[in-house]
């Protein structure tokens, strides 16, 4: 079910006051650059933060710059927050994270602790969305541990249980859920009420479990009229016509989707208006009614300019419907077309997550750097009172010689301790950071990898087969290749997102891999994937790095088994060894030595080497890779620890 999942924010109002806007300005325009000028600027653009969000960033910049010139501590942290949230609601939230990692920094140093929670759960959330799921579950880990409040347990736990199912953890997940739901949810407040059935409908879809989830949006549909929630009402009825479309159930699915969409309309919210008819457009075409269908499918392609506005994700979504749409149809060529700007999205939103975590990693250099100065600060406070204290003792030495020079010496003392904690945590920060560096150089090396896990090469040569087919009538085979083409993309893109994915998806992967070169080559080689009884037994308990294998398996199909004149084979074989994964890749083609290409074949290798490398850098049990030359071919062995 392609329902996007609700993320709850923690409440991101900034100081709660009611004030008149005009009281305000007056304050403003009257006070001398002070800690009431300051605060006044904060809370002026907060009156706008719902209408004119650009006129409130503008207001708290001001804010934060004369807090900064008055080290205004507090003015500092809640500026730093108010300018990350407006940023947020922007979506920037690759902007918002020095705002929300600097001024958590403010926060805690002014003891002002529920905000320092809005900090940690509004950089949480931005962690989770980028999919830096360890970073996410660190800050909402800090937020149970420092907070006693009923609502923000709930919240954290629902974004824990949001979390897990990102990950596919969906009994986890549903455990979670169910322990709110009996403990909590029925003393909370209605929207957060609605937030909780919402999402825990979103996640039985993602189950199969079709009844719950129907159950859980009625809930929340009829908590929503009952408190007039108009906005969570339409979305409701909405989300409904999603769920009965996933169910085939058409008319129904077309009752519910016409109830909500002249809101969306009304409100102007393209992405629904668009899902509206594209929703519309299938179930009309499921029930035979042609017309209709064509007429909701022809609107929803005058959204496509404001689809993309929206962002890579929501591109993403569209390209994927229209590529699905006219595969079914039979029009390979439309298809295909959708499918190269699938391709591009792609690209696109992997450029910007890769942008985005260079960014924090970066900011978390920054953020290290700026600590030490707010220490520094602090230490030079402290030197300049320790000198005031030691011209007063000039006035001492005067009455006695004795207090003067102990006092001096006490001086001295705790100069030179402070001098020597300074320098200790200094080196302290730089090997953090070194290490940091080093996390980084890792990151980058992953980001190499994945970049050529789909190269380009294998995608230019997979589009043309396709153009043959389609120009040579073969449209049988062209939409068959299209299909496995596709689901092999989209296998690609989910298992980029995460650390280690299922053996089973690392097995569909080579499939449809190994099958899009078999239809490429004509039948040139014959292959078979073995598994062993006892890996059977075992195999949805294993995880692995995701695309381990595959680079081991292309050189064998392009350098070995392709340039040969006789008939190729190729087995990879799945076995387990006590607590260990072992996987070989053989072939009987032309072997290293005879290859032409070796230096892609050396660079595909090496990559996977520096991968393992990487994954054994933090483990006590170490992933190993061997590569034996035969008579006749290659063997790559594969030792993976469970």
């Amino acid at each position: 079910m392609r329902l996007l999942i609700v993320f709850i924010f923690s409440s991101l109002s900034t100081i709660g006051l009611s004030v008149n806007t005009d009281s305000l300005k007056q304050v403003i325009s009257i006070s001398e650059n002070d800690t009431n000028k300051a605060n006044a600027l904060i809370l002026l653009g907060d009156q706008y933060i719902r209408t004119n969000p650009d006129s409130a960033l503008l207001l708290y910049y001001q804010g934060l710059d004369l807090a900064k010139s008055l080290e205004y501590k507090n003015g500092l942290a809640i500026s730093n927050y108010s300018i990350a949230y407006a940023l947020i609601g922007l979506r920037k939230r690759n902007e918002s994270m020095p705002y929300l990692q600097t001024g958590l920094l403010y926060a805690d140093s002014a003891g002002l602790f529920d905000l320092s929670t809005k900090f940690r759960m509004n950089l949480a959330s931005n962690y989770q969305t980028f999919g830096m799921f360890d970073l996410a579950h660190q800050n909402y880990t800090k937020v149970l541990n420092s907070s006693e409040d009923t609502l923000t347990l709930v919240l954290v736990n629902i974004n824990l249980a949001i979390m897990l199912s990102q990950q596919k953890d969906y009994t986890g997940a549903d455990s979670l859920f169910s322990a709110l739901s009996k403990r909590y949810i029925s003393d909370l407040a209605p929207q957060y009420q609605v937030a909780f059935y919402k999402n825990y409908a979103v996640l039985k879809s993602q189950m199969i479990d079709y009844d719950q989830s129907e159950e859980y949006f009625f809930k929340a549909l009829s908590i929503s009229e009952r408190t007039n929630n108009v906005v969570e009402k339409e979305n409701m009825l909405f989300n409904l016509g999603h769920l009965y479309y996933d169910q085939g159930k058409y008319a129904e699915s077309i009752d519910f989707i016409k109830k909500a969409m002249p809101f969306f309309v009304e409100i102007d919210d393209k992405y629904k208006v668009w899902k509206g008819h594209i929703l519309l457009a299938q179930s009309y075409k499921y029930i035979d009614e042609k017309m209709l269908f064509q007429e909701h499918l022809g609107i929803s392609r005058l959204y496509w300019d404001s689809i993309q506005h929206y962002g890579p994700d929501y591109e993403l979504n569209a390209s994927e419907e229209y590529a699905f749409i006219y595969e079914e149809l039979g029009d390979f060529k439309e298809a295909l077309s959708w499918l190269k700007k699938l391709s591009n999205v792609k690209d696109t939103i992997f450029d910007q997550r890769s942008r985005s975590q260079t960014s924090f990693m970066v900011s978390q250099l920054d953020l290290k750097e700026k600590a030490a100065q707010i220490k520094n600060l602090r230490e030079e406070k402290q030197l300049e009172s320790a000198e005031r204290a030691n011209e007063r003792l000039v006035w001492i030495v005067v009455v006695t010689l004795l207090l003067s020079v102990a006092m001096v010496t006490f001086v001295i003392y705790k100069r030179y301790r402070s001098r020597q904690e300074f320098i200790l945590e200094k080196e302290r920060l730089e090997n953090e950071k070194q290490k940091v560096l080093k996390e980084k150089e890792v990151l980058e090396m992953e980001q190499r990898l994945l970049l050529t896990q789909m190269n380009p090469h294998f995608i230019f040569n997979s589009l043309n087969s396709i153009k043959r087919f389609v120009e040579n009538n073969e449209g049988e085979k062209a939409g068959e290749y299209l299909s496995q083409f596709a689901r092999l993309m989209r296998l690609i893109l989910e298992s980029s997102r995460q650390e280690k994915i299922p053996i089973q998806d690392e097995i569909k992967i080579l499939e449809l891999y190994i099958n899009l070169e078999h239809a490429r080559f004509k039948g040139k080689f014959e292959f078979e994937i073995l598994k062993s009884a006892n890996f059977l037994d075992e195999m949805e308990d294993i995880k692995i790095p995701p695309m381990l294998i595959q680079p081991s398996v292309e050189n064998a199909i392009e350098h070995g088994l392709s340039a040969v004149d006789y008939k190729g084979t190729l087995k990879v074989s799945f076995d387990l060894y006590e607590d260990d994964l072992r996987v070989t890749v053989e072939d009987n083609g032309q072997g290293r030595k005879n290859a032409t290409r070796k230096d892609h074949e050396s660079l595909g290798t090496k990559i996977t080497e520096e991968r393992i490398d990487g994954f054994n850098r933090d483990s006590g049990r170490k992933i190993q890779m061997r590569i034996d030359d035969l008579e006749l071919g290659t063997k790559v062995d594969f030792t993976i620890p469970c």
